[in-house]
């Protein structure tokens, strides 16, 4: 039997981010600039590097895989891409991330797979608003597809990225759809991944989101949350659902970090802040074998950054100029 993955300081790697595609059919401002550039379908990983790599990472221990991107139904062939995955041994949960425009005619699809979770990005309530945050006038079809997604038993998270001056005003109107349906809404804090150098952090911070939401929603208590999580989980008195605050910006969940990324291009990420440590892509194109590729996994684990402070100042000097949809949401 493996060794579990554990980095050097003894966090359990169990979660898996996989980023599909780089390319997206919204342009948020805060993910992405407008003039961003693509990589072309050879420089992302295929879709068999992606069953091979989430394969080998399953036989080390991780259990849960995430698709991301840019918007995977972006890429042609998701579909079959999580079937694959949904049947390798060892992956007990399978989630998306998704902006809900492509969705929707995949989803009983995405039921009969068994999918676990699916997150969909919606940051206003405002159909108006919504066209001038993402570039495109597709509110109505988000909100559809999240209302399907809910009756069709799969379980959601709303994810919206706090924006100072463009949605702050809308903040317990969001929280409101836990009120009504058994959903988590996720308040994050934008991070420096845009594409631009000019990032600026925001005045609305885990502690003033979690101070603020006390006092607007009276009895708010904290959930507990089973083993490692990304967001703070809270409850309200009569909501259905829940509420959460992620801390992106400010890494209030680093000590706890149970997840690695591969990025669209085959990088590999023990870090949401780091550059990037191990070239996969590379490792599989030059014919390495899995053990090879497992050891090269596990030794970049044993140099991971306590935080992303730490990963952030080791990489470009603590500054980032790439766009989360490079990344891999």
């Amino acid at each position: 039997m493996r060794q579990p993955l554990v980095d050097n300081f003894g966090r359990k790697i169990n979660y898996l981010r996989l980023a599909v595609t780089d390319r997206c059919n919204l342009n948020c401002r805060y993910c992405r600039p407008a003039s961003s550039h693509f990589d072309t379908r050879r420089e992302l990983l295929s879709y068999e590097e992606l069953t091979r790599l989430t394969r080998l990472l399953a036989a080390m221990g991780i259990s849960k895989v995430r698709l991301t991107g840019g918007e995977p139904f972006v890429r042609n062939g998701l579909i079959d891409l999580l079937r694959h995955l949904r049947s390798l041994p060892g992956i007990k949960q399978l989630a998306l991330t998704t902006n809900g425009t492509l969705a929707g005619p995949h989803l009983d699809t995405l039921r009969q797979i068994g999918l676990d979770g699916l997150n969909i990005s919606l940051d206003t309530l405002s159909p108006n608003r919504f066209a001038e945050i993402t570039g495109h006038d597709l509110f109505g079809g988000v909100m559809d597809f999240i209302k399907a997604a809910i009756s069709a038993g799969i379980p959601v998270k709303i994810n919206a990225v706090v924006q100072d001056g463009i949605n702050t005003d809308e903040l317990i109107a969001l929280a409101r759809l836990a009120e009504k349906w058994p959903i988590q809404v996720r308040f994050i804090e934008p991070m420096p991944f845009n594409g631009d150098k000019g990032f600026q952090a925001t005045e609305w911070a885990i502690v003033r989101l979690r101070d603020f939401f006390s006092r607007e929603l009276p009895g708010l208590v904290e959930a507990v949350a089973p083993g490692a999580t990304t967001a703070q989980v809270f409850r309200a008195p009569g909501f259905a659902g829940a509420i959460g605050f992620i801390g992106g910006y400010s890494r209030s969940f680093c000590k706890q970090c149970n997840k690695i990324r591969i990025t669209p291009q085959g990088m590999l990420k023990t870090c949401l802040y780091d550059d990037g440590v191990l070239n996969l892509k590379e490792l599989l194109r030059d014919g390495a074998a899995d053990h090879e590729v497992e050891a090269m996994i596990r030794q970049c684990l044993g140099h991971r950054q306590p935080n992303g402070f730490a990963a952030a100042a080791l990489h470009q000097g603590g500054r980032q100029a790439c766009s989360m949809s490079s990344i891999g949401g």
